[in-house]
């Protein structure tokens, strides 16, 4: 049989035509002969063509692993692999997080499960006796003659005081903060850009202004290659706002820290291009606007600057990225040009130029000027007015908080747009000027490189950021502590546990590190102020919140706030109700339940815990319906160990015996933590698992339960 392959891909199908076909697949396979020719001649075609362009493509893929290498030793690149590397490290933390999140919700639901099967179990047995008639009331009427005759054996009147540590307080938070500070300030009106790109605007002058002179004899340099590659410019992150913060940040330090008395002319020369002229009035000497590296700033605390790069790298990203074909910086008697040229080594590649020129008259300041076709740039550069201090800029306005470090303004609403500067400049937050939500903060000084490294890119400040700088906040001793109340009480609307605002992380922050240095200080806050436990559970907090109380973050107690467990000890000082008749043999009945348990119970209590205390309070008296309306039964605990327990009088007179049973028990096994803790959980579930099986192998306690629960009813 003749058998033809059709192929698809690396599919071979045998096929068989038929015969009125085969003709019309020969002329197809004729075709294919002349495709394929075709493209044999287009893939010499190629080599050719290859062969010719070698040596091109070769220079292009040099420089373009050249510019790879600069990105990847650049500051931007490593910061973007330490942020890669860190936000990997969050996810796989979270991950695991996770996974621990379900293990303890399904460990949580799994204790409940035990802990109410173990309940249904005990009153099960309790219930459904099996015991002789005439045993059953032998066993009654023992526990009926001792139950006449036997008291308490402890003062019902008289209930444990858990132990209370009052602080004896040496500071009051401040009832009111806030500040005149900058009152008459009045906001700057900026005009707009007009239509056709013009702007001529002056920032008012004002006794802020420190304006310093600096002279110095040169000799002029004509056309001088430098060391900074245009490519370098790929490098340095920067959009149009950042090349403005840099262009603006030299006349904000050259007025001493203020943008008071800076001059901008914008003026439109036709086919979409704008010559720009920044001008300001201190004058400098010319290997500022020359050599990487050399600034005054970096020893400077309140000066923007650092590494005097701003206003070089500026400069090369107007000539690389904004249309630029020079930019001069002059002052005094010299005007330095910079330009782009081949580099004298490689023809390839293109380098920055300099020249230096003595000018014919001295300019009393001095100025930035350069062309460019980017109209954005020109919305940065009067955006950015705002961005720095000056003395109409009213996000410095009336602070609640100021000293000679520190700056902070709460803003009407939390959701209100925010700033953050440092040393005068604003920074973005999470990756926007306006990221910052309810406040202004201004910190006048550069924090420590240990605490926030001002690089080159000065890339978005976050909430990491936000801690180290209130943990060095915290720690500094030019800031007194009665300062550092001041701080928090200006924060004190972002004080509660429920938080989630970045200002909650730098209050923690800042609590931690004020009480790091071993301060011997408790302040005084309000009563209605409550530090949260880490274990309080969300029914509690709930219901101290309905009652007015505000509950903070738990740091508060390093500094003296009461918090939840304290709160708890003062309150739980019940009224004592003395019981009457049937409510003495009621605890009584209790008792003795738990003196029978006694040999379950006591590997779990030491044996003064088994001689359980059993106070009697009425929940819907005046005081304690404030916050126990709610409560039946409450443990007194002291340092981990069972005083006994509260019992409401409604509960006593109303509930079963099995239910008070598991009541005691319940409060007993609170000496392990709160309602919402797994070490209680576990405590409670072995609690009862011992009574179950004591229950089920001992027929005596069995039949001993049961007579307890006929006296009880």
């Amino acid at each position: 049989m003749n058998i033809t392959a059709i192929t698809s891909g690396n599919l071979y199908l045998p096929y068989n035509p038929p015969k009125n076909q085969r003709k019309q697949l020969k002329e197809q396979k004729s075709n294919g002969y002349i495709a394929a020719a075709a493209l044999g001649a287009a893939v010499l075609a190629g080599g050719v063509t290859h062969w010719h362009y070698n040596k091109q493509i070769k220079v292009i893929t040099k420089k373009f692993n050249d510019e790879i290498d600069i990105i990847r030793k650049s500051n931007t690149y490593r910061e973007i692999q330490r942020l890669r590397k860190e936000n990997k490290e969050l996810a796989d933390k979270n991950k695991f997080l996770q996974i621990d999140n379900d293990c303890y919700s399904t460990n949580n639901s799994f204790l409940e499960d035990s802990i109410q099967y173990y309940e249904e179990q005990i009153m099960y047995f309790i219930e459904s006796d099996t015991t002789p008639v005439e045993y059953r009331k032998k066993l009654i009427d023992k526990f009926k003659k001792i139950i006449r005759t036997k008291g308490y054996g402890y003062d019902i009147s008289d209930p444990p005081i858990p132990t209370l540590i009052t602080p004896i307080y040496t500071h009051i938070m401040p009832q009111y903060v806030g500040t005149l500070n900058r009152a008459t300030m009045q906001k700057l009106n900026i005009p707009k850009i007009s239509k056709d790109g013009s702007f001529s605007f002056e920032i008012p002058t004002s006794d802020e202004i420190k304006i310093t002179h600096e002279h110095i004899n040169f000799s002029p340099v004509k056309n001088k290659e430098s060391t900074v590659a245009l490519s370098y410019g790929n490098s340095v992150q920067w959009n149009s706002d950042k090349v403005a913060r840099d262009l603006l940040q030299n006349f904000f330090d050259g007025h001493g820290q203020t943008l008071d008395g800076v001059r901008f002319l914008f003026t439109p020369i036709g086919e979409g291009r704008y010559r720009v002229r920044l001008e300001g009035k201190s004058t400098y000497t010319p290997e500022k606007a020359i050599y990487l590296g050399l600034s005054s700033k970096q020893f400077d605390s309140k000066a923007a600057g650092n590494y005097g790069e701003g206003i070089k790298m500026a400069a090369l990203k107007l000539l690389s990225d904004a249309g630029a074909s020079d930019v001069k910086i002059a002052s005094d008697n010299w005007k330095c040009t910079w330009t782009i040229g081949n580099s004298g080594l490689n023809k390839d590649v293109q380098v920055m130029y300099y020249s230096v020129d003595k000018t014919s008259e001295k300019f009393n300041g001095n100025y930035v000027e350069f062309e460019t076709n980017n109209p954005n740039l020109l919305e940065s550069l009067r955006n950015t007015i705002d961005r720095f201090y000056h003395s109409h800029n009213d996000d410095f306005k009336c602070p609640d908080f100021e000293n000679h470090l520190f700056g902070i303004k709460v803003l009407p609403q939390k959701d209100q747009t925010g700033s953050i500067y440092i040393a005068g400049q604003k920074f973005e937050f999470n990756g926007s000027f306006n990221g910052l939500k309810g406040l202004n903060i201004f910190i006048k000084e550069k924090p420590p490189i240990s605490v926030h490294d001002p690089s080159r890119d000065r890339t978005s400040l976050n909430t990491s950021h936000f801690e180290s700088i209130a943990e060095w906040l915290g720690k500094s001793d030019s800031i007194s502590f009665e300062e550092k109340l001041a701080i928090l009480k200006t924060l004190e609307k972002y004080w509660v546990y429920e938080c989630k605002e970045p200002i909650a992380k730098f209050i923690e922050k800042f609590l931690i590190s004020m009480c790091s240095g071993n301060y011997d200080k408790a302040v005084q806050f309000s009563d209605r102020y409550i530090a949260n436990t880490y274990n309080s559970s969300e029914e509690l907090l709930q219901n101290l919140k309905s009652k007015g109380y505000i509950i903070c973050r738990p740091e508060f107690k390093n500094i003296g706030m009461q918090n939840i467990s304290d709160f708890l000890k003062k309150i739980r000082a019940h009224d004592v109700v003395i019981p009457n008749e049937t409510e003495k043999n009621k605890i009584l009945i209790l008792r003795e339940a738990i003196n029978t348990l006694s040999t379950a119970l006591i590997k779990h209590f030491k044996s003064e815990e088994l001689d359980t205390h059993i106070y009697m309070f009425d929940r819907n008296a005046e005081k304690e319906k404030k916050i126990y309306e709610d409560c039946d039964a409450e443990a007194i605990i002291d340092n981990y160990k069972s005083k006994g327990f509260w019992i409401d009088r409604t509960y006593l007179n109303n509930t079963t015996f099995c239910d008070a049973l598991e009541t005691a028990l319940h409060e007993l096994s609170h000496k392990m933590g709160g309602d919402e803790s797994s070490t209680f959980s576990y405590m409670l579930t072995n609690v009862n698992s011992s009574v179950l099986q004591e229950i089920l192998n001992n027929s005596e306690t069995k039949a001993k339960l049961f007579a307890l629960e006929k006296l009880w009813n």
